[in-house]
């Protein structure tokens, strides 16, 4: 069973009791346990119903005394063992009638750290529940995404989804970390844009797009194609790398438009969000062009953009045709 299908059961209100967890993301097995424990105790007695287990503690004579015990002003009990696939074989043994024919009161997850499923849990199948827990594909990673910002009340544009996954993985871990960082910055507002993931959080893949922006506007052909390639090797999507380029140009117009104003490299960079150890360098080089010039290559880029996502041409080539022209025309 897949954890998606899995928390449909649970939002059913469908409880099995007896359930084996494995794979390697381990956010969601934790959330899924959460999950398991707030339906078995929607009154919240958990106290006297709730026991946790781990391997090098494990006993299989004390699971099985709590697991026949009667539960305490709950129709539940609930067990969790822990870095099950350090139990000895002994105790499967030993747990295998049980698991057969199980106490209709007591639900048992057995949680292991571990990619595949053990030879031994075999002998377990059709009366345990399999719970696979992998990292989520892209699709279903950006909706997880996408729900979690919701339930805050808050909104993210797509871009940044896109960029956010190219830069923290598909690991639930890293990116509710980053998320909740980026919460915090938001303050009052309530979306978060590619402004925010950048500022946030930019690490040296996010540097080297701001090196490939950077290179564009040196007009240096053969760094931009060189900076691209990184980028695409190391399977940052292109309509993620677009997405940089064109709020690094939005960028440049806004920084002319505010050095025009007088106002101070600190508080451009503080308006802008670009990381301090970039500023001077990127005012320098925008202040090369005029407006109408920046204006154009957002054009050009954006027509970019489209094309990527609805052309058969290959994106990679896209991608190039769209630096070269850039390199000549700025």
């Amino acid at each position: 069973m897949k954890y998606y299908e899995f928390i449909e059961e649970i939002n059913q209100g469908k409880i099995a009791n007896t359930y084996i967890f494995y794979g390697d993301e381990s956010y969601l097995m934790e959330d899924a346990l959460e999950r398991i424990k707030k339906e078995l105790f929607k009154t919240g007695l958990t106290d006297f119903n709730y026991d946790l287990f781990y391997a090098d503690t494990f006993n299989s004579k004390d699971i099985l005394n709590i697991a026949h015990t009667v539960p305490a002003f709950s129709e539940w009990r609930f067990i969790i063992v822990k870095e099950a696939e350090r139990i000895p074989e002994s105790e499967w043994d030993a747990l295998t009638p049980y698991i057969s024919n199980p106490v209709s009161s007591t639900c048992i997850v057995f949680k292991a750290d571990t990619p595949k499923r053990k030879p031994i849990w075999n002998r377990l199948k059709g009366h345990a529940q399999f719970v696979e827990f992998y990292p989520l594909t892209k699709d279903r990673l950006s909706s997880w995404i996408k729900k979690w910002i919701a339930s805050r009340g808050l909104r993210i544009t797509d871009p940044s989804i896109h960029m956010l996954i190219d830069l923290a993985g598909n690991d639930l871990n890293t990116i509710v970390n980053e998320l909740q960082k980026i919460v915090l910055f938001l303050g009052e507002r309530k979306e978060i844009n590619l402004e925010d993931v950048n500022y946030i959080v930019g690490d040296s893949r996010l540097h080297t797009s701001f090196n490939l922006s950077d290179a564009i506007l040196d007009k240096d052909l053969g760094r931009s194609l060189e900076i691209l390639s990184r980028l695409l090797n190391e399977g940052i999507e292109p309509p993620a790398i677009v997405g940089a380029i064109a709020w690094q140009f939005r960028m440049a117009l806004k920084a002319i438009d505010m050095k025009k104003s007088s106002i101070t490299d600190t508080e451009i960079m503080k308006n802008l969000k670009i990381p301090l150890r970039d500023m001077q360098s990127f005012i320098t080089k925008a202040l090369r062009y005029k407006p109408s010039e920046i204006i154009n290559a957002l054009e050009r880029i954006h027509a970019t953009d489209i094309e990527i996502k609805s052309s058969g041409r290959t994106k990679a080539l896209v991608l190039q045709s769209l630096i070269m022209e850039l390199t000549k025309k700025l």
